[in-house]
Formats: C-alpha cells, sequence, structure tokens
C-alpha cells in the first residue's frame, strides 16, 4: 500500500510542537540570562588579565583586531551552527517525541514499525554531531584568519557547506534513526543524494542566517537581537523537525537497500574528525598560550634609566650614527614575565632606523631587570641620506641642519614589539618629551 502523505498536523502533533517550542525557547532563555548577567563580567575578567587597568580601554580593539580577518557571514554561521547544536543536544528527546508523531500524521514510511534507538544512543550521536561542528568550524576559522581575499572566500563557502550539512544531518536523521539506519549510514544517504540534502539544510540555515546579519547591519541593541534571533531559531527548528521528518522518510527505501557502512570507513571518518579538531584546536590553544605569556609583560612598568640616551652623531669621518640607552623593567605581578620573541625599533620622526631584540630573560613577581640597548645606523640609512649625499656630492645645503636634527633627543623613539596571534603590541622605551601624554603610551596592534 503507497503511504498517504498529509502536511496536516494532528492535536497531539501540534502539542508536541508547542512543547518541543517550548523547551528550545527555555535553552535560549537560560542562555541568554548567563550573557546578561556573565558577559561583561566575563569579557572584563579576559582584559583584565591580558591588560594593565589603564589600558582596558584597547581591550574590545584587541578582540575586534583578533576577529577581523574573518569575514562576518562565518562568524555568524559558526554562531547559527553552535546554537543549533547545542539546542538540538539539550532538547533531542522532544525532537524525537515531535518527529515521531509526524511521521504517523503523514505514514511518510507506510506501515513499517519504528523502533527508535534508546536515548543514551542518541545522546551519543548529538555529542558526535557536537564534535563534528566543532572540528568544522575551528577549520573554517583557521582558514578565515589568513588575511588574503581567497582564503576569505574559501572560508565563508565551507562555513555555508558546514552549516547545511549540519543542519540536515540533526533534522533527517530521527526517521531514519528510529527504523534501523545506523547513523553512519544515514550520513552516507544524505551524501547520495546531495543537492535534495544541503538544499533541505540550507532551506533552515537560511532565516536565522540572515536574520543575524541583519541584526549587525541595523545594529541592533545586542539583547533585543538574541531575543529576536532565539524566536527566529526557534520557529526555524521545530519546522526542521517537521521537514526533516519527511526527508528521512523519502530516503528510507534507499537505505535500506544499501550496503551498510564498514567499521574501516567509520573509524577513518571519525580519526579524520578528531585529527582536525586537535590540530586545529592546538593552533588556536597556541595563539591563547601566546596571550598568556605575553600579559604579563605588558602589565610590567617600563622606563628609560635618567640620563642613558646617549646619540654619536655622524661626522665627515665616522658617518654613522649610534643609539644607546638603558632600559629598567619592573614586574608588579604575582607571575613569572619572561620575555620571548621580540624586537625593537629606533625611529628618527617618522623614519624606521633600525630594528635590534632583547635578549630572552625572565624578571620575578616583584623584581626588577635591567638592559643596555645599542643601534648604530649605517649611512644608507634614511635619516642620513640627505647628509651622506651632500657630504659626498659636496653641493647639499641641508647637511648642517640634517647633522643638528640628528643630535636631537627629542627627535626619536624607542619601542619593543611583542608579536602575538591578535598582532604586533608595541611598548615605548623612549619617546620625545614633547609629545602629549598618551601619545605612545599603549600598546597598539597594526
Amino acid at each position: 500500500m503507497t503511504p498517504s502523505l498529509s502536511l496536516s498536523l494532528s492535536a497531539r502533533t501540534w502539542l508536541r510542537a508547542i512543547v518541543y517550542a517550548l523547551a528550545i525557547l527555555a535553552v535560549f532563555a537560560g542562555i541568554g540570562a548567563w550573557l546578561a548577567t556573565h558577559q561583561d563580567g566575563i569579557r572584563l575578567a579576559v582584559i583584565d588579565f591580558i591588560l594593565p587597568p589603564d589600558l582596558h580601554f584597547i581591550g574590545d580593539a584587541l578582540i575586534e583586531k583578533f576577529l577581523a580577518p574573518q569575514h562576518k557571514a562565518v562568524l555568524i554561521n559558526a554562531l547559527v551552527t553552535g546554537s543549533v547544536v547545542l539546542v538540538s543536544m539539550l532538547t533531542f528527546p522532544f525532537k524525537e517525541w515531535l518527529s515521531a508523531s509526524y511521521e504517523r500524521d503523514t505514514k511518510i514510511t507506510g506501515a513499517r514499525s519504528a523502533h527508535p534507538p534508546p536515548l543514551w544512543e542518541q545522546a551519543l550521536e548529538e555529542v558526535k554531531l557536537l564534535l563534528f561542528y566543532a572540528a568544522m568550524t575551528l577549520l573554517v576559522l583557521r582558514i578565515g584568519q589568513v588575511p588574503d581575499p581567497a582564503y576569505r572566500t574559501t572560508a565563508l563557502v565551507l562555513s555555508n557547506l558546514v552549516l547545511a550539512i549540519t543542519v540536515a544531518i540533526d533534522f533527517a536523521s530521527p526517521t531514519l534513526a528510529r527504523h534501523a539506519i545506523r547513523y553512519a549510514d544515514i550520513v552516507r544517504v544524505l551524501a547520495s543524494r546531495p543537492i535534495r540534502s544541503l538544499a533541505f539544510g540550507a532551506l533552515f540555515a537560511a532565516p536565522p542566517v540572515v536574520t543575524g546579519l541583519l541584526l549587525v547591519k541595523l545594529k541592533i541593541d545586542p539583547r533585543t537581537g538574541f531575543i529576536l534571533l532565539a524566536a527566529v531559531q526557534t520557529v526555524t527548528i521545530v519546522l526542521a523537525v517537521l521537514v526533516g521528518t519527511i526527508v528521512g522518510g523519502t530516503l528510507l527505501d534507499r537505505a535500506e537497500k544499501a550496503t551498510p557502512v564498514g567499521p574501516g570507513l567509520r573509524g577513518a571518518g571519525w580519526v579524520i574528525t578528531l585529527a582536525l579538531l586537535v590540530v586545529n584546536g592546538m593552533f588556536f590553544g597556541a595563539a591563547g598560550k601566546a596571550l598568556y605569556h605575553v600579559s604579563p609583560v605588558l602589565k610590567c612598568e617600563w622606563t628609560m634609566v635618567p640620563d642613558t640616551f646617549d646619540i654619536d652623531t655622524p661626522s665627515l669621518f665616522d658617518p654613522k650614527l649610534s643609539l644607546r640607552l638603558d632600559v629598567r623593567i619592573h614586574n608588579p605581578t604575582t607571575r613569572l614575565v619572561r620575555i620571548g620573541d621580540n624586537r625593537v625599533e629606533a625611529r628618527h620622526r617618522t623614519t624606521l632606523l633600525a630594528t635590534t631584540a632583547l635578549p630572552h630573560f625572565e624578571v620575578e613577581p616583584g623584581g626588577t631587570a635591567h638592559q643596555k640597548l645599542h643601534f648604530e645606523v649605517k649611512p644608507a640609512g634614511g635619516l642620513l641620506a640627505a647628509g651622506i649625499k651632500g657630504i659626498v656630492k659636496m653641493k647639499d645645503d641641508g647637511i648642517l641642519d640634517t647633522l643638528k636634527d640628528a643630535a636631537d633627543p627629542d627627535a626619536y623613539t624607542v619601542r619593543l614589539v611583542l608579536p602575538t596571534p591578535s598582532g604586533d603590541f608595541t611598548i615605548p622605551l623612549y619617546a620625545p618629551k614633547t609629545k602629549p601624554n598618551g601619545t605612545d603610551a599603549a600598546p597598539s596592534t597594526k
């Protein structure tokens, strides 16, 4: 007997849909309440851990700098996918409950008896889907971290695919799983109908993604935006369960006739997934570790030892410029400070004269260290180019003025540059006295 497909919902299914929607809203309400209570505190705690109090104002700029390479749609896709997977994992019994009721309404699987897997197995599959999402999202974000248009485009395409695939697997699987189809076989049968599967996933991924993009573009208040996005996602998820039941039902015959996926292929799939999770997790973990180690360095008090800035100006017989200064580093934190990779730049006004580096060293908690810096600028340097040219050709009227400017201490700046995954932090070691307060007083990223 051919099953009759009805798109109408019975009273039982309506009730379950409403209960499922309320469960989803309850999850979003819990997340929203937690964020409203702790979001600012967490943000400030992270910023305070990295930066001293008088530099908190650059904390948001640092976060924006780290996220800047990513396309906005990639971040929104990651947020939407994560919220769908999280909500689904926390409400999966209601999802199965609603899908089973709608399957009976539509008779999409005919007279076959359903044998849903135990709840623990369903929960395990939700966790596996979360791992798959995490692995693929970290891969996408790592690709998007490369500041190149081609990589940004690749990350955007992959993020859309990950979102569509995740939605398709999550909401088409309940029907197939109820009829003894293993989850690996569900993935393969969905992959055997890529256009149908991706179209289904994209259809129900689009509303929250478009909503998110509009909220960003219109600069809606974050709390209002969260409520709107939660409402859109709730409706979308409930509808995705209903349509996913039909999609899964139409693929049941194909799934039952297909050769089951062997343990070797299943194992290979999980090896690849876990490898992506570990490798990309280590990449972003290294970024966090770098910020962890640089944070006490930024909190140190970097000052020039008085009367140690010295200039040896060029002359006809020795046409090179030498700069020397001593730097005092005080560690006010309770953590050991390690100065690792760095470079020190000496500039004359806006011209970069030379670079060097501090040796790797440590400063004990509450301790103080001293370092000597010495720069030698050869005649090819930007500052001396005009003067040397005049000396050699004997016709440059600006030689004396150039040498006088070279002897002016207020014409120089010296800064320490600390490379991090979020950009370069710069710490002023010596700055002109005539500069306004604060001009070079804060780390910056570039």
